[in-house]
């Protein structure tokens, strides 16, 4: 993490064993959500940089991983085909996968 004005380094979130590809923060800016292509989402503590969980599941790289828009929730799309729907509380319960059948899934978003 970085300082956006004096661009200062704040912490480093270590814990991926492949590339990072997204990394977000949750609405009220608390934690972290990275997404890898190590098969697995992480949440961090924005504050401190510590792991919080590994959202493990997907059978391949996780291309985005994102809060909804109460910071309750966590989507993953995976080149597995698949898109996760997580709760967070203190642990990660899946709630729901959508399997495509064509493509793998790069990009979410959530409506309100």
């Amino acid at each position: 993490m970085w300082n956006a004005s004096s661009g200062q380094l704040l912490a480093t979130l270590q814990g991926h064993s492949n590339n990072v590809n997204s990394a977000e923060f949750s609405p009220d800016g608390q934690r972290i959500v990275t997404a890898s292509e190590d098969k697995t989402a992480r949440l961090w503590n924005a504050s401190s940089g510590q792991l919080l969980a590994t959202l493990q599941g997907h059978t391949d790289g996780v291309e985005s991983a994102l809060f909804s828009p109460d910071g309750q929730r966590i989507v993953t799309a995976s080149e597995d085909k698949t898109a996760r729907y997580s709760a967070w509380s203190r642990f990660p319960i899946l709630l729901s996968c959508y399997r495509s059948k064509v493509m793998w899934i790069n990009r979410l978003a959530f409506r309100c």
